[in-house]
């Protein structure tokens, strides 16, 4: 099965803002970044299509779609709970450390750990990894692509921070029974 991760377009969002699970609309250059997604991605003539369900990974899934989408939860996001849409500077110094020095099991106020969103991930790859399919896109997010890698590759979650997909940027997999292997991150 070849997988191919794909991180959402830009969004209209002013920079060091915090945000995971809100809806944000994807930004002006939308067209032009779906192009060159489209123009990455190999011609597949048959593939399944996952997504997240937020937003903005919904409005490129539908415009990469030639077909059905199964948008999926598991695909969602990190929740930031009481921090969504706050600037990084206006959140409490001493949890955003403890946060940095400890996220995989750190709950964000009102929000998730990390370890929930790789449980997630398990999860899905499981679902995923069950099923006879030659191609798979998902579109999904930054956070949810860092720990698919992790998991993928046999990474200690914590390692899972080393990996920061560009908008708009494809990462492929290979997966049989018999091997995985990673062909390319963040093109």
């Amino acid at each position: 099965m070849d997988i191919y991760l794909i991180r959402h377009t830009s969004l209209i969002l002013e920079p060091g803002i915090c945000y995971g699970i809100s809806e944000i609309d994807v930004s002006s250059s939308f067209e032009e970044e779906k192009e060159n997604i489209i123009n990455k991605l190999p011609k597949l003539e048959n593939f399944s299509l996952f997504s997240s369900q937020l937003l903005r990974c919904r409005k490129l899934a539908e415009a990469l779609s030639h077909g059905t989408i199964e948008f999926s939860p598991l695909l969602n996001e990190f929740n930031y709970g009481d921090w969504e849409m706050k600037k990084w500077t206006e959140i409490d110094n001493k949890l955003l450390n403890e946060y940095m020095n400890g996220f995989v099991n750190f709950r964000v106020p009102g929000g998730d750990t990390y370890f929930e969103v790789t449980e997630r991930v398990k999860q899905f790859m499981s679902e995923l990894f069950s099923k006879e399919i030659e191609n798979t896109v998902i579109v999904t997010h930054s956070g949810i692509i860092a720990a698919f890698l992790s998991l993928f590759i046999g990474l200690p979650i914590e390692k899972a921070a080393y990996f920061r997909p560009n908008y708009g940027s494809i990462t492929k997999l290979v997966y049989t029974k018999d091997y995985r292997f990673v062909d390319y991150v963040n093109r």
